[in-house]
């Protein structure tokens, strides 16, 4: 997709299109959920696949994001309520949801005004 926005952070990118502002594409090194995919095996046990060419991220379809950011193995979206949504690597709380647990999906970690 022709995109309106995109950050490239090491080893994955995001990027929303210009033709669909309510959603959000991810794609590159899927390592500890950081493109927000919730990819699971079989088994229902999370199991992060690297996606080559931009995938939309379906838990997000039809959230107005307002901004984006990404670190090294988790991204950080702010949608237009402004409630923050973090997914990836959380060994140290970059993810501002209490723990120090890796997320495969955007979790909610700070409502909005």
């Amino acid at each position: 997709p022709q995109l309106s926005a995109c950050l490239r952070r090491r080893k994955h990118m995001i990027g929303s299109p210009l033709l669909r502002p309510l959603s959000l594409w991810t794609w590159g090194n899927a390592d500890h959920g950081r493109l927000g995919h919730d990819d699971k095996d079989p088994d229902d046990n999370f199991f992060p696949e690297n996606k080559p060419k931009p995938v939309e991220v379906g838990s997000l379809k039809g959230v107005r994001i307002k901004q984006v950011a990404c670190g090294g193995a988790h991204t950080i979206v702010v949608d237009d309520r402004g409630q923050v949504l973090s997914t990836g690597l959380g060994d140290n709380g970059q993810l501002g949801l209490g723990d120090l647990l890796n997320e495969g999906r955007f979790c909610l970690s700070m409502k909005g005004p």
